[in-house]
Order: structure tokens, then sequence, then C-alpha cells
């Protein structure tokens, strides 16, 4: 894939491309560590504008008819499936995701949340109650909703159109606006994105990006014209935004651990294959990754033939050989399964609870290179364990 000159590469304020006053900053694609886009760096005083332009546009959004928002919403949906093809690349470009697992993304979960969004927004109702503070039958109590107001959006890299459509579409269906900080490892797709709503006739500053690192997340949070916040991301993070804006209503997204479970009377071939599919999925960036395999302690780590094994029995059933090769941005993935590891921060495990007992650990490494486009060595590490009752 040859990386494309014409990418946005500014913060969108106030619906015109601006440039960043924080300089600007490198984004570096997993496959190949080549340059794929350098992009305006936001600070401080970019979210102070940016907030500003939310803020004015949000009493003439909210005003607005619903039908007619749910129409922009629909555009939306209809101009990025048009485009989806280009932005689907970009995402694999970017962070690593085979050409299929983005297209998946695109396709299937981040061009539909806007429609999605537009056909819950006109189904959403409030509620009417009796009063009980008097003995009589004519007087209600009437419970509606209105729009929060400025909501700051946080996205991450993995799902770096999915995640943000999810958010910016509710947020934007509800009458209210939004400044949204994508991840600096994603900048580019999350920008192609925005480039799709002013020609959906979304108004100037209903949505609005600002692109940078986590001091840009900080003054987003911090803000005091910033209504609410949408963030997903890594716990610590989530801990550090709840702590320092407990009056706000937030909607924390945050890291989890996923244990797979396999029961004695399992389908071992079946149990395998979704606990590798689980666990290395987009190299297991995924929230809900498997990140802990469990079995139980009834069922023998090793088949009767296989007394002597010292591997556990489920993985005794699995082609280890099969499709463990990182995948070039562009081919589809029928041969190949994942691809890099996007952030290099991540090529380290990072510590976890051990609330099992471990019986193994099982690492895979890989090295490899394809035509003139090299890899860097990654690891990823499986923890198996062995569920004992008398533990």
């Amino acid at each position: 894939m040859s990386v494309t000159t014409e990418v946005p590469s500014q913060a969108l304020i106030g619906g015109r491309w601006v440039d960043g006053s924080g300089g600007t900053f490198e984004v570096r694609s997993p496959h190949s560590r080549e340059v794929v886009n350098v992009v305006s760096r936001c600070d401080a005083s970019d979210v102070d504008r940016a907030v500003a332009a939310a803020r004015a546009a949000q009493p003439e959004w909210a005003a607005m008819p619903l039908i007619d928002r749910v129409k922009i919403l629909r555009r939306i949906n209809q101009i990025f499936v048009e485009r989806a093809e280009p932005i689907a690349r970009m995402v694999s470009l970017e962070i690593g995701k085979t050409i299929t697992d983005a297209r998946e993304e695109v396709y299937e979960y981040a061009a539909p949340s806007y429609e999605k969004a537009g056909a819950e927004v006109l189904r959403h109702r409030g509620l009417s109650f009796p009063s009980t503070q008097e003995q009589t039958n004519n007087k209600r109590l009437v419970m509606t909703h209105r729009p929060l107001g400025v909501v700051g959006a946080i996205t991450p890299y993995n799902f770096p159109t999915d995640i943000s459509s999810i958010a910016l579409a509710h947020i934007i269906a509800a009458g209210n606006t939004a400044v949204w900080k994508p991840s600096e490892f994603s900048p580019t797709c999350c920008a192609m994105v925005a480039e799709l709503f002013d020609e959906a006739g979304l108004p100037p500053g209903v949505v609005n990006v600002v692109q940078g690192f986590g001091d840009v997340g900080a003054a987003i949070v911090d803000h005091d014209d910033v209504d609410g916040i949408f963030f997903t991301g890594s716990t610590a993070t989530g801990e550090k935004i709840g702590s320092s804006a407990p009056l706000k209503p937030q909607l924390l997204e945050l890291g989890g651990d996923g244990p797979f479970i396999i029961l004695a009377d399992a389908d071992i071939d079946a149990a395998v294959e979704g606990a590798m599919n689980g666990c290395f999925y987009y190299t297991g960036q995924v929230c809900t990754s498997a990140a802990a395999a469990a079995g139980e302690a009834s069922r023998p780590l090793a088949p009767p033939s296989r007394a002597g094994a010292r591997r556990p029995w489920w993985l005794l059933h699995h082609d280890t050989g099969r499709a463990k090769r990182p995948a070039p941005p562009t081919l589809p993935d029928a041969d190949y399964r994942y691809g890099p590891i996007a952030v290099r921060r991540r090529r380290r495990p990072r510590p976890r609870p051990r609330p099992l007992r471990q019986r193994r650990a099982v690492k895979a490494r890989s090295t490899t290179s394809m035509g003139e486009l090299p890899f860097e060595p990654f690891s990823i590490v499986s923890r198996v364990f062995c569920i004992s009752a008398a533990n």
C-alpha cells in the first residue's frame, strides 16, 4: 500500500480545517514504520477554540427539528459507505489491522452507527408518573430529556472509526455538540471520517476535531465549558478522568481481562478455535480479548494416548503452524490471521492479576519479511490455567 499524499492532517474547529498550535507529530505504520502522515498537533488553546465553537453551535443544532437531524445522520451513513474503502485502507495502514478486519470495522460497524443512532433517537420517549403527593388524580409528573450540551469524546486506536462513530452518532443525535480527540496512533482515518460531515450537511461546529496527545485529552476533561465526557481507553486514564471531573456526567469504557473457560464436556476443536480467535484477533489489542484460558481440573491435561505430553490438552488440538505471520496491509487475510502490534509500548505484556493457579505459559514469537516490506519482531503471551476445586 502506498501512502496517500492528500490526507487530512489538521484540526477541525468551527467547520474549518486549521493548524494546531503545538507543532506537528508523525504517524508511522506498524507494518513498515514508514511515515503515514505528519499531523498538526493541538494544545490547550486549540481545545478552548474547539469548545467555544461547539458551545456556539449547540443551541441551533438542538433547536433543529428532530427529523432533520436524523436526515443528516442518514446522509452521513450513506456517504460513509461510499467512501469506506479508502478509510478502511487507512485504518489498516495506521494501526496494523488486516485489510479484511479494517473493512469489517468500517463497513459493518462504523458507518451504520449513524443510521442506528438516528433510528434510536426517533424512538426515544419520556415518561409520565402519577403524583403521590396529593389525594387526587388530576396531577401528573412528566419526565423529558434535553441535550447535555458540549460533550468531549476521547477515543482509542484499536477501533478508531467504530468506537468514535458510536459515540459521535449518539452525541449529535440527541442534540449535543462534540469536541473529539482521536488517538494519536490513528488520527488520519478519524479525520477522514470527519471530512464526511460537512458534505452530509452537518452544521459547522457540531463536531470539532483536535489532534494530539494526552495533554489535549486532559484539557478537554478539565474544561469548564465541557458538560460531559465519553472515553474509551485504559483503566488508569479512566480513573484519572473520574477523579478530575467527578461532577460531570461520564461514560467510561475501560480495559478488560477476559478469561476463556473450557469445561470438561466442551467440543475441544470448537473451544480451541474460539479461544485462539478470542486471543489473537487484532493481536489481542481488544478490551474483550481472551487473555487467559482455563480448563476444569477434572479433565486430563493430556489425552490418554498422549499421557506423556507436557502441553495442555486443549493446545494439542491446535495447528500452531497455521497463519502465524503478520499481514502486509493490503493482503486479504485468508492466509494471514493478524497484523503487527500497533503500539510499541504494548509489545511487552502488562502484568495481570492471577486469580487462578497458573500451569503453563505459551509464548509465540515471529520475525519475518515479505518482499521488500520488513516486519519487526513481536511477541504475544497466552497464559493457560487450570481450575481446581481444591484450590
